[in-house]
């Protein structure tokens, strides 16, 4: 039985299930409730791992799947690529906090996606490990704004509430 559980751990984290070490906590708003109003996103990501030894480095690799509005329209997968240092906020928890506009209102172009790997450079480890859902080139996305349901704050400026964004694992060899 224990070879069994262990088999379904181990098949389990070759498919890169996408567990609790990740998360993303996410709001989608516009500033005002006007016709064509720029949409803005604010994401906390944080990184928990109590196998890691002290000392490793945690940075967020992430970028955004947008949709180009031409004729015909157009997608590309991780636009804006950045590095982000991620900050130590508890022994072996690391958060960054990221902001962006999703949609602009003279833009053609509307980011639908948030694309996610975490590198871990780890003490006596020559070089980096990616905890990026278990294949080669594989990472971590969660859908963002979507301009028919976002609220508007021009009113009275608080901004809606966070919520856990659900992250699913894009599989690339």
């Amino acid at each position: 039985m224990k070879r069994f559980v262990f088999g379904l751990v181990m098949l389990a984290s070759s498919f890169g299930m996408a567990g609790d070490e990740l998360k993303v906590m996410g709001r989608d708003y516009v500033y005002s409730c006007g016709y064509f109003s720029a949409m803005v996103g604010d994401y906390d990501v944080t990184f928990e791992d109590t196998t890691l030894p002290w000392g490793t480095k945690v940075t967020l690799i992430y970028g955004w799947d947008v949709e180009y509005w031409n004729h015909p329209p157009k997608y590309k997968s991780w636009s804006y690529r950045e590095e982000k240092e991620m900050k130590s906020i508890a022994p072996y928890k690391w958060a960054v906090s990221l902001e962006t506009q999703l949609h602009g209102r003279t833009s053609n172009e509307y980011k639908q996606a948030l694309d996610l790997v975490v590198k871990l450079e780890i003490p006596g480890r020559p070089a980096p490990v990616y905890y990026n859902g278990g294949t080669k080139w594989g990472y971590f996305q969660t859908e963002v704004g979507n301009t028919s349901k976002a609220p508007c704050v021009d009113r009275d400026k608080k901004k809606p509430e966070m919520y856990q964004r659900l992250l699913k694992v894009v599989n690339k060899d």
